[in-house]
């Protein structure tokens, strides 16, 4: 797995998480949604919050709801709902990510790629939600 392009915020992609991780940790590659700009000084590496089939039990206020219509087709066409795990905010580099596979040109045989993108009211969601997970509230951002 490797991006040879910065990917943009609100972007669904895979990421191939560490085996040194320990569960409860992300332990296997799966969907994540981008939510840092690629910064000075830092741009080989992305904050990215991992996403989930599984609903949480019970829902609090640091997992939201996504909407299928901003996932990739092919998890478009696997999958019933999808969560953002917004306690779960890791930094990897872009080699850790990729595109969804999406079949191949009829033409000329290439692998074809694809992407999600989340809504600018979605992205807002997922930051209140990372936000709620680490104690930030708004008290605290006007200090």
């Amino acid at each position: 797995m490797a991006l040879k392009f910065p990917p943009r915020v609100g972007q669904v992609l895979l990421c191939e998480f560490p085996s040194s991780l320990t569960p409860p940790e992300m332990v296997k590659t799966r969907p994540v949604v981008v939510v840092t700009p690629r910064l000075t000084g830092r741009s080989g590496l992305v904050g990215i919050v991992p996403l989930s089939t599984t609903a949480p039990h019970p829902i609090c206020s640091h997992p939201c709801r996504v909407a299928m219509s901003s996932m990739p087709r092919p998890l478009q066409a696997t999958t019933l709902e999808i969560w953002a795990k917004c306690d779960m905010v890791y930094t990897f580099c872009l080699a850790r990510l990729d595109r969804f596979k999406s079949g191949k040109d009829r033409n000329s045989g290439k692998r074809l790629y694809d992407s999600g993108q989340l809504t600018g009211a979605e992205m807002d969601e997922v930051r209140r939600c990372v936000a709620a997970a680490f104690g930030i509230t708004t008290r605290l951002l006007n200090e």
